[in-house]
This record gives structure tokens, sequence and C-alpha cells, in this order.
């Protein structure tokens, strides 16, 4: 994509900045960084002083260990949930550490564990989104970033949301009053799961959980038959749940495109090797 950019801008590529761009997001796979990467590419070709090193807006941020990786994401998934669900996280983890550092191939395998076992078990639901509203994080940057105004939040709660012609729901204004349901929606997150999850019996919400808990077993599998041959080929299967993004019918589109591609890698296990990508050229009027 920073190449598609550089070219673009040098007049080499016969298709209009807008189509491109719509291009980008009909492809529907990490629209955000190929956009991103795409102007990246344009600016190169104008300005390329500018791509010099930046100071990264969040100062001097250093990378984790493994061990401060695991706790960290350990102790948000104790927010989310409970110590027993953080457990569960550490267990799985754990499983996958101790067959990578038997066959003493890294831990590249187990930092994709831990990253995106705690992405599909922290999937952000009702409960979660009034947590984050209401722990005191969103309240200080509005302090900090803005003085007096009103709140105004977009949502689209599926129990009362509209749909559009293609089924997807609509999203609606609420004011700041809605702080205060989350307040009292937040304790409530004890239901997640249970069958007296109000939320739990959407399709969104059973295709999260389907999701971790496929994900969490197929990493059983992976530690369970690693060797150095299929080493990488595990790393990508663990890193599947990269491509899934957005929410609600974008999640859902996601997930589907993820699942294919994830089929294609478990087709090669346990030999080993990566199926041949294919690659595909997108052009938009």
């Amino acid at each position: 994509m920073i190449m598609a950019g550089y070219a673009w801008q040098k007049g080499l590529i016969p298709v209009s900045l807008r189509g491109l761009y719509r291009a980008i997001k009909l492809n529907g796979v990490k629209i955000e960084d190929n956009m991103a990467s795409f102007d990246l590419g344009r600016l190169a070709a104008v300005d390329p002083a500018r791509l010099n090193p930046q100071e990264d807006p969040r100062g001097h941020v250093e990378v984790k260990t493994l061990d401060e990786l695991i706790e960290n994401r350990a102790g948000r998934l104790i927010a989310y949930q409970n110590e027993a669900y953080a457990n569960q996280y550490r267990e799985i983890v754990a499983t996958v550490r101790k067959a990578e550092e038997a066959a003493g191939l890294g831990d590249q395998l187990t930092r994709a564990a831990a990253n995106y076992a705690f992405k599909v078990m922290a999937y952000k639901d009702e409960y979660e989104v009034a947590r984050m509203y209401t722990d005191g994080t969103f309240a200080a940057q509005l302090a900090d970033t803005f003085h007096g105004g009103k709140i105004r939040l977009n949502l689209a709660p599926p129990l009362i949301s509209k749909k559009d012609e293609q089924g997807h729901l609509k999203k609606k204004e609420f004011g700041a009053w809605v702080l205060h349901v989350f307040k009292i929606m937040r304790p409530f997150k004890v239901l997640r799961g249970t069958a007296f999850d109000p939320f739990g019996w959407t399709q969104e919400r059973k295709d999260e959980r389907a999701l971790r808990d496929s994900y969490l077993e197929k990493l059983v599998t992976l530690s369970d038959g690693l060797t150095a041959k299929n080493h990488a080929l595990a790393v990508m299967i663990a890193e599947i749940p990269d491509e899934i993004r957005g929410y609600g019918h974008v999640k859902e589109a996601a997930m589907q495109t993820a699942a294919a591609r994830e089929a294609a890698l478990w087709a090669k296990w346990p030999e080993g090797g990566v199926p041949a990508e294919k690659t595909t050229l997108i052009a938009a009027e």
C-alpha cells in the first residue's frame, strides 16, 4: 500500500483518489492501516524529509517482557470479569509457553497467544462499554480536554435499535443521562455469558463467545502438535484474530474473511508450510 500510494502520487495509477480510497474500504481488510499506509506512500513521493523518525506522542514506551505482557492482560481481564477469568487466560498462555520453550523455539507464538487470547476474551459488550465509560478514565480525559459543553453518545443498543435497509443496526444519539444507566449496568457484568444475560442472546454475542472458545481450543491443538517445521504456521494461525476488527456487521464480515484465511492455514497443519497468497488488484470508480 505504501508503494501504491507513492505510485499514485507520481501519476502512475490512472484511478481517482476517491476511487482508490473506496476500493480500500470495500476490500474490508485492515482499512485504517491500509489507508494510513497509502497516505504514507503519497507523502514519501512529495516530501520524504517528513518521513524521518518522529517522536511517539505517548513518549518513550518500553517494550513489555513476556511476563509483563501476560500480567498486564490478566489484570485487564480481572477488571473485565474476575480473577477466575484471568486465571483461565494465564493457564492457556502457560500451555503455549511450555510447548514453545520445550521445543526451543523462542517466544513468538506465546506472545501471539498472550495478545490474541486476551483480545477474543475481552470482546467489547454492553457491560464492558459501561465499565469503560464509568471507571473514571473517560471523565478524566474529558476534564483534561474540554471545559463545559454537553456530552452526546452515538450508540446502537441491540435490544432497542432499529435496522436499516441492509439489516444493520442504526446508531442513535443519547445524552449524558445514559452514563447513569452505565453505572447501574456495570456491576451486572457477573451475568455475562450466563443464561440470565439479556444481551447474551444476540447473534453478535453468541458469535463472539464461539470465537473465544474456538480460539482457546485451537491454542491447545497448536501446542500439542508444535514442531520447528510448523512453528511459523502456528504463529500465523495464532495471529488470525488480528484481522477481526470493528463492531456489528463490520465485525461479522471480518470474522467470515478471517475464518476463510484460517481454514487455508489449518489445511497445512501439522506438516507446516504457508499457503500461497492470492493477490487481487481492486479498482473502483
